[in-house]
């Protein structure tokens, strides 16, 4: 019985390439498969090569992230490094006075005390930078503080606004001398001799002492002038046209 089928099978198939329509059918049906078989094959292959496309796309994008920050990184630090420059050229420029009878040096603030930002600050040059105790330290032009205790390779410098320091310093119109003194209620120059006519706005710079005080650097003007009956000194509140908060480049003045 098995025979009998098997021939008659072969018998279809031989018939089937003989008759037209029979060979017909049969190769639009083997030519159906075979379009559909590519067709798949060629759509997964093409799915595949997106795939890896869009993982390449993705890490040149990433690449392009990193390098993007690192430029931005290179900008800001030079842009940095120029205004720091321009601050320490500004800074040698308005001490430039000094330089023939004094030592100048620029130095880096590098904190301020949380509590006492207003009376003390840390810089960059200690006793191997050749800081002694007493340095004066001037800020654009201006008295900012003295020097009170010196390490190896930083210092600390006492503010004048805070109140531990007393200078000497005189007015530049009537030559009234004082004492500078600061504290909360702002910086004064104290213990000025009745007979001196104080104006406002005269300006007030710094008195040498016993070869401790560079003389001669301004310090502010005149703000208030302070007096009561029956004193023999008056006070002068002074006004400070710079902002010692936000000192990044101060110069420290000491002796040769």
């Amino acid at each position: 019985m098995r025979k009998i089928i098997l021939i008659i099978i072969v018998v279809v198939i031989a018939g089937a390439s003989f008759i037209p329509i029979l060979r017909q059918s049969f190769n639009f049906v083997v030519v159906q498969s075979a379009t559909a078989l590519a067709q798949k094959t060629s759509s997964s292959t093409s799915r595949v090569k997106s795939f890896f496309k869009l993982n390449q796309l993705d890490r040149e994008v990433k690449e392009l992230k990193t390098q993007n920050a690192e430029l931005k990184s290179q900008i800001i630090q030079t842009k940095d490094v120029e205004r720091e420059n321009t601050a320490l050229r500004n800074e040698i420029k308005l001490s430039a006075r000094w330089n023939k009878q004094y030592n100048l040096q620029a130095a880096r603030v590098l904190g301020r005390m949380p509590k006492t930002y207003w009376q003390k600050i840390i810089v960059d040059k200690g006793a191997s930078s050749g800081v002694q105790n007493n340095n004066v330290v001037v800020y654009r032009g201006y008295l900012m503080g003295v020097v009170s205790q010196v390490l190896p390779n930083y210092s600390y410098v006492d503010l004048i606004s805070a109140n531990q320091i007393y200078i000497p310093v005189v007015l530049e119109k009537s030559r009234g001398t004082g004492i500078l003194k600061g504290g909360l209620e702002g910086l004064f120059m104290e213990e000025v001799p009745l007979e001196y006519k104080i104006e406002v706005g005269d300006a007030v710079v710094t008195q040498n002492f016993e070869n401790q005080v560079v003389a001669g650097i301004p310090v502010g003007t005149v703000k208030r002038i302070i007096s009561k009956k029956g004193d023999i000194f008056q006070s002068v509140q002074i006004e400070m046209p710079v902002d010692f908060t936000s000192s990044e480049i101060v110069t420290i003045i000491s002796n040769k």
